[in-house]
């Protein structure tokens, strides 16, 4: 179950509890949206300093703020007792310091106890796949690129699923 506007972060405080212990309560993690889903060319950078919430009041947007806004979640297992999932997370593989922005929003899943899945949009059909790519991060920053390349944001995902103990990935690419 989730809440409005996208499965936001923001509105899982107004989720109606279920009842049932067998639900699944989840978000998407793609705030602030400006930095994650930029154009090329737009430089909104992590850390960095622009309006991440579309009010024309611009704010520092680091580690901080993303501890604010993750900071929902736990408030919603502390007054529920119930758990949430991200369900979704990601960014757009050029955006600049895309690679420490996953890196600081892995770590505050991981301290939070969160289960997460990155989002990747990939289809059988490769001229759909070499065009809709921009959540790709095996294609690396270079949004030109459209093969799997070695990269910073694939070096910090498979370094926090190697913390995985309990269902170590199978995947030839992670050790």
């Amino acid at each position: 179950m989730s809440a409005d506007d996208y499965s936001s972060v923001a509105w899982l405080l107004y989720v109606k509890i279920a009842g049932d212990e067998r639900t699944a309560y989840y978000v998407y993690q793609y705030e602030p949206h400006p930095y994650t889903h930029q154009e090329i060319g737009e430089n909104l950078s992590y850390p960095g300093h622009f309006d991440t919430g579309y009010d024309h009041a611009f704010e520092d947007f680091d580690l901080a703020w993303l501890q604010r806004h993750m900071s929902t979640v736990a408030d919603f297992e502390t007054e529920t007792g119930a758990q949430a999932t991200v369900e979704e997370y990601g960014v757009k593989r050029w955006a600049p310091g895309a690679a420490s922005y996953l890196k600081d929003v892995m770590s505050l899943f991981e301290g939070e106890g969160l289960n997460y899945a990155i989002w990747l949009w990939e289809t059988e059909w490769k001229p759909y796949t070499d065009e809709v790519n921009d959540f790709n991060w095996r294609f690396g920053p270079n949004p030109a690129n459209i093969v799997d390349v070695p990269n910073e944001l694939q070096d910090v995902l498979t370094s926090y699923w190697r913390l995985n103990r309990l269902r170590p990935s199978n995947v030839s690419w992670v050790e």
